[in-house]
């Protein structure tokens, strides 16, 4: 059988360094909960499920837009994740791209929950392309916002709040970007092999996406624009 990742996004989630409210304990709380259910069997296994963790990554001080907290993300809490198969392709292609995802995972009962850190305050040094522009990587991401979605990044990161919106921005770009990148290599591998002859065979069969709070919202409605349309 396939493989189905249910990816829970959120500005705080990650390891506990990343906390600013609330929200981390909801995040927390749910990643915990829903590996228990599968553990016990309430909810559906039939398919192998992988339960993703995806947040921030803050690398040293000053990184961390909310300059009150200075958060400072720390992964000292995770074991190596153990990736593979769509996953592993799909990071390896974020990597490729300049997107940088540090990576850890925690065992819960006989599940184990991965955790998704992306840094993304170094996209104002990376070097991209978009329509045959040479530019950065966050230039690229708002122009791209505002060509499909008409999101006016000029009016927004000129408020006071301005860095926080260019880094949820940013966030929710890399999210979607990975969940873009898990569905095209399913479908190429669905391609490419055989295996798609097998009875009940499916590389990739579902991405279910669970995004916290507004600092996120941009992924699923970028993923319907451009994927899903």
């Amino acid at each position: 059988m396939g493989k189905n990742f249910v990816i829970i996004a959120g500005e705080e989630a990650g390891p506990k360094s990343n906390k600013m409210g609330g929200i981390w304990n909801v995040i927390h709380e749910e990643a915990h909960t829903l590996a228990a259910l599968f553990d016990s069997g309430t909810l559906d296994t039939k398919e192998e499920k992988e339960i993703l963790v995806a947040g921030p990554y803050y690398g040293h001080r000053g990184a961390d837009w909310n300059r009150g907290l200075n958060r400072i993300t720390s992964m000292e809490e995770f074991s190596p994740l153990h990736i593979g198969g769509v996953l592993q392709k799909s990071l390896e292609s974020l990597e490729k791209s300049g997107i940088k995802v540090f990576t850890g995972e925690k065992p819960i009962g006989k599940n184990r929950v991965g955790y998704l850190q992306f840094q993304t305050s170094d996209f104002g040094k990376i070097r991209s392309t978009y329509m045959g522009k040479e530019m950065t990587l966050e230039s690229r991401i708002k122009a791209e916002a505002y060509e499909h979605l008409g999101l006016d990044s000029l009016k927004y990161e000129s408020m006071s709040n301005g860095p926080e919106y260019t880094h949820y921005l940013s966030l929710s770009y890399a999210i979607s970007e990975l969940i873009r990148l898990l569905v095209s290599s399913a479908s190429e591998i669905a391609e490419t092999e055989e295996t798609t002859s097998i009875k009940g065979f499916s590389p990739c069969p579902g991405v279910s996406l669970h995004c916290h709070e507004f600092g996120v919202f941009y992924a699923p409605a970028r993923l319907k624009n451009l994927v899903f349309r």
